[in-house]
């Protein structure tokens, strides 16, 4: 359970000039099966299912994140590669504390952040930057708002009418001012159809029901609702400038210029200092050390529905650590990146990061000054492998893995390390037997709005006009 002060009670009390909506990432709930569309595998491989607002969310618990690459991913992309994944975590970075944002988050826009290269797109180029943002986001507990605005809790045949089955829907994401469900992301409606998947010949999905999203504005075609294997592919032809970089994975072509409204919105839910949950601090972390002074403590308010003892003390934190108790959102984010050993140059450095842990010890809000380790593996890692090609005969594109396990329920937090994998097998060409020719398929690269050719990633640091000439159609 979350407690948050002020910030809802003021938000409710004043409606949103907009409306928008984040989900929340977690551990798969009993009834999010794969019958209903969840724990679906490559290529969709998701990491887990939307979390209830009421459960709290999944979040980091220290302020610094660090982050590295692999020799793999350096071999493969280079000083461009790193530097495009630094650039997505550098927006990351420039988000000023959650606390200070506006209450309606107007500052942030709903719109423009997704826009397409038309050279990238006709050359099926992944933008390394964006993908990364994407990843970065799904790590730091939000999941596709648009993906779980609906989705379906259990079916039910009708007994009464053979052939006929009712299913039963959920609204699975929230605005992120008045924090109620809400089937409005980055101000697009989105409606749904329900119906049961069949098995699809060369998909990898056995049959499961659906509830396929789409906006209201842009109804697709009604065969989409069978030739589309999840609806996480659904929506990308539709509204993709309102689409929040939360979504998932964009197109080939598309690039990300920042975070939009949605997703500044359900990263201030998850990390704002208002906003308390139980958590156990983590392992690893001790008193800090050389730190002149302990901490403070202060009186804290929970808002008038709190039947609790009032008559607050002020204490000052001492070397004995509290571990279990509510803790305060760490209010900003940063990423900082470790890079390889200069002299051995195949490990990664200790880093030691100082911070302030807030946490409520008997009714008072304690200040104590602690310190965090990172002394193996950074706690977020870009690699680089040759990931096998899935059922569809199509290469996977990405792997990544999960920092949230099977905690109890009152400790939700997300562990570290956590792995984020792109396939070496890009670029890839494919020649089939309508065509008979030689055919670009994908590769990874770097764009953006300018007139800057694409750099691309992998094909032995040729140029894109040399990653051009190598295709000729019948060949």
């Amino acid at each position: 359970m979350r407690i948050r002060k002020g910030l809802a009670i003021a938000a409710v009390a004043a409606l949103p000039w907009w409306a928008g909506a984040f989900s929340l990432l977690g551990p798969y709930e009993a009834w999010q099966t794969q019958a209903l569309g969840f724990q679906l595998p490559a290529p969709a491989s998701d990491l887990g299912g939307p979390q209830r607002i009421e459960s709290g969310g999944y979040r980091w618990q220290f302020p610094t994140i660090t982050y590295g690459f692999t020799y793999e991913f350096q071999r493969y992309f280079g000083t461009n590669g790193m530097a495009a994944v630094d650039r997505a975590m550098e927006i990351f970075n420039s988000l000023p504390r959650f606390s200070l944002m506006s209450p309606d988050l107007r500052e942030y826009p709903e719109m423009g952040m997704v826009k397409v290269n038309s050279r990238a797109q006709a050359d099926g180029i992944f933008d390394v930057k964006s993908l990364a943002m994407a990843m970065v986001l799904e790590q730091l507990g939000l999941a596709d708002p648009v993906r779980f605005t609906w989705v379906i809790h259990h079916v039910n045949p009708d007994a009464a009418q053979v052939g006929y089955t009712n299913y039963f829907v959920r609204n699975m994401n929230y605005d992120p001012v008045t924090l109620i469900q809400t089937n409005r992301v980055n101000g697009v409606n989105y409606a749904y159809r329900t119906f049961w998947r069949p098995q699809l010949q060369g998909w990898p999905y056995a049959p499961f029901a659906d509830a396929f999203e789409y906006a209201n504005n842009e109804r697709p075609d009604p065969s989409l609702f069978l030739n589309l294997p999840t609806d996480l592919y659904a929506v990308t032809p539709y509204n993709q400038d309102r689409l929040p970089i939360a979504s998932q994975f964009l197109p080939a072509g598309y690039y990300s210029r920042g975070l939009t409204r949605d997703d500044v919105g359900g990263l201030r839910y998850l990390y704002t200092r208002d906003n308390y949950a139980f958590e156990t601090l983590p392992a690893g972390v001790t008193a800090a050390t050389n730190v002149v002074g302990g901490g403070g403590g202060y009186g804290i308010y929970f808002g008038t529905n709190f039947t609790g003892n009032t008559n607050y003390t002020f204490i000052t934190a001492t070397n004995v650590l509290i571990t279990d108790g509510l803790r305060a959102g760490v209010d900003q984010i940063r990423f900082v990146r470790v890079n390889y050993d200069s002299i051995m140059g195949v490990v990664w450095p200790a880093y030691t990061n100082v911070y302030t842990d807030i946490v409520v010890s008997n009714r008072t809000v304690v200040n104590q000054q602690v310190q965090r380790v990172v002394d193996t593996t950074p706690d977020i890692v870009f690699d680089a492998q040759e990931l096998p090609v899935g059922p569809t005969g199509i290469p996977i594109p990405l792997t990544r893995t999960v920092g949230f396990g099977a905690q109890a329920p009152s400790n939700r937090v997300i562990t570290p390390p956590v792995r984020l994998t792109y396939t070496t097998l890009y670029p890839i060409f494919v020649n089939d037997n309508y065509l008979g020719g030689q055919n670009r398929l994908n590769v990874w690269g770097s764009f953006d709005g300018s007139t800057n050719a694409p750099v691309i990633y992998g094909f032995g640091g040729a140029s894109i006009r040399e990653y051009e000439r190598s295709v000729v159609i019948g060949q």
